[in-house]
């Protein structure tokens, strides 16, 4: 983070604009903003790394000598203390652009930015789930895709394979809220069960903000859910079968689609191709051939999404802002 001026009552001021971005933190992004009062910006940064996301996320704009900042559902708010007068801007929080760079304007606003102070939280999922049955020898592929309903919209999709079991089997794709008790997950979590044990290629969409927050878009990997500790793997690690170890099947950057008409992928030859897996940073979706059920979401696999640790009430923040905030002044 940038340093802060020396003498006490500035110094003070910067720790609170400090404080009020780490207010601002989400649970689902996981991100800090901070007011540089130097270079008149507004950084981004990563609230579980550290690892600077935009040290200029907002900047121009009306940003001039920022002295607080407050968050309220996508939107950003920056007390300024300009040369011209003091204002209250408003941007968009994921984009860093201007939505109304003098939203408010006048003398009065030298203190702190009084506006109630929240979360950029993802609305919770709604439990969504579509089972199918399919018969002997029928492909995966007709059973229909589920789009979760709230979180991320994460779309998950069985893309290719075959009942080869000998009996009809009841395949159920859904959707669960449980990605919220995960921080770097960029997709929400997505179930698959009714066909384990036979190979199949699974398909899901993320969230491209999200991504970026855990080592960008081209770094993502269908991940498991290992319920023995709580860990997200990499998906292809637990299949039954023997995987692949061509190099050339694994981390593939493009389509399953790609992947497909590249090395002649056909349903009746998949299980050559168990445990290749890729990444399309055009669809922004990872796929993987596997072999078991679980639940699923895309992540970063060297970057693991972790159980999100609790945080203060607003309220809290507020109490404890308020005491800085008297030291401040």
């Amino acid at each position: 983070m940038q340093s802060f001026n020396a003498t006490s009552k500035n110094w003070f001021g910067g720790l609170f604009i400090a404080l009020f971005g780490l207010c601002s933190i989400s649970a689902a992004d996981a991100q800090i903003w901070v007011a540089n009062r130097d270079s008149e910006t507004i950084g981004e940064y990563n609230a579980t790394t550290g690892a600077v996301i935009n040290s200029s996320h907002v900047s121009g704009s009306g940003v001039s000598n920022p002295l607080s900042l407050a968050i309220s559902g996508n939107n950003l708010f920056v007390l300024n203390a300009g040369n011209t007068g003091n204002t209250i801007g408003e941007y968009n929080a994921t984009t860093g652009a201007a939505i109304n760079a003098s939203l408010i304007s006048g003398p009065g606003l030298a203190g702190i930015l009084a506006i109630a102070i929240g979360t950029q939280a993802t609305p919770p999922v709604i439990p969504t789930s579509n089972a199918v049955t399919v018969s002997s020898g029928s492909p995966y592929w007709t059973v229909p895709a589920v789009t979760s309903t709230g979180g991320l919209g994460s779309t998950v999709s069985l893309l290719a394979g075959v009942n080869n079991s000998g009996s009809s089997q009841t395949v159920t794709l859904g959707s669960t809220n449980a990605g919220a008790n995960f921080t770097s997950l960029a997709s929400d979590v997505v179930s698959v069960s009714g066909n384990d044990g036979s190979v199949f290629a699974l398909q899901l969409t993320f969230d491209l903000n999200a991504a970026n927050l855990a080592g960008g878009a081209n770094k993502m990997a269908l991940l498991w859910l290992n319920p023995a500790n709580s860990q997200w793997e990499n998906a292809v690690l637990v299949d039954h079968g023997l995987n692949t170890t061509n190099p050339l099947y694994l981390d593939y950057q493009g389509s399953f689609a790609s992947f497909e008409a590249q090395y002649a992928v056909f349903d009746s030859n998949l299980t050559l191709f168990l445990g290749a897996y890729g990444v399309d940073t055009l669809t922004d979706t990872v796929w993987a051939v596997i072999d078991h059920n679980s639940n699923f979401g895309a992540g970063n696999p060297l970057d693991a999404p972790t159980e999100t640790e609790s945080v203060p009430e607003p309220s809290t923040w507020a109490l404890l802002l308020g005491g800085l905030g008297l030291l401040a002044f």
